[in-house]
């Protein structure tokens, strides 16, 4: 039988900014190309590692093959990023430190997490609505006049990240559906 319990490690991903929140002063101005890469590489890893640890928690299949999704396209996103990185020779990080950013949030949340009465693939599907809806906002703006490679892989992955949002979105709404005893309207 499946675990019915979100497991720490979870939880602390259910509660980390998936799509890391940009100050006032980076919302402000243009962000340069590296420090889009850096932030897209670090969205793209933390998208990467929650789909992992609730991939195996789930029981739900089309959440369970929702987050199979969000692997594979994620990790091409990343593969994708590292090409137009270094065709503009920046730096993208491999370090395994960048994979676990925001670890010092989520320690403050992971209390939070515990006392949820949200099943794992209901805050999961929830999670991916909210941090595509930023991820989208972000590559928007880098993307708006694409003309190097980091802005065209920007431009690239906005229908993508579209895709994600609307079939979390379409899952979320059959999950409360569920959970209200209203028949999904699929």
């Amino acid at each position: 039988m499946r675990q019915a319990f979100l497991t720490a490690a979870t939880a602390a991903l259910l509660l980390a900014p998936l799509a890391p929140a940009a100050s006032a002063a980076e919302a402000s101005k243009a962000m340069t190309d590296q420090a889009f890469v850096d932030w897209a590489a670090d969205a793209n890893r933390r998208q990467i590692a929650l789909a992992r640890e609730v991939v195996d928690d789930v029981e739900d299949s089309k959440v369970r093959n929702f987050a199979e999704r969000m692997i594979s396209d994620h990790e091409e996103a990343l593969r994708q990023l590292r090409e137009a990185a270094g065709a503009q020779d920046l730096a993208l990080s491999e370090t395994a430190a960048d994979a676990a950013a925001g670890r010092d949030a989520v320690a403050a949340r992971e209390r939070a997490a515990e006392q949820t009465e949200r099943s794992p693939a209901e805050a999961y599907v929830d999670r991916m609505v909210e941090s595509h809806d930023r991820l989208l906002t972000r590559y928007a703006e880098h993307a708006q006049a694409p003309e190097t490679p980091v802005q065209v892989y920007a431009a690239d992955q906005r229908p993508i990240l579209r895709k994600h949002r609307e079939i979390a979105e379409k899952i979320d709404k059959r999950q409360a559906g569920r959970t209200s005893g209203a028949l999904p309207t699929e």
